[in-house]
């Protein structure tokens, strides 16, 4: 799957993940570059069909955990 305006890098670019067919309701947002920034990390789809999100995002000037909570 394509997600867009991730880490708010704009609408035109996305970050690439995959839904696991091992874990339930698991996405993995594998190790990647958008905008000069490392991306990688995991989302959990919640009950209430949000999606919880950790990864770390490294600009260049070290990496930083982040969490997110996605919804539609």
């Amino acid at each position: 799957i394509n997600i867009f305006n991730f880490y708010k890098l704009g609408e035109s670019d996305s970050a690439f993940a995959s839904v696991s067919t091992v874990a339930s309701n698991t996405i993995t947002i594998p190790s990647q570059t958008l905008n000069f920034h490392g991306f990688s990390g995991t989302g959990v789809l919640q009950d209430d069909n949000t999606i919880d999100f950790n990864y770390s995002v490294d600009d260049g000037n070290g990496e930083v955990d982040v969490t997110a909570s996605y919804s539609r």
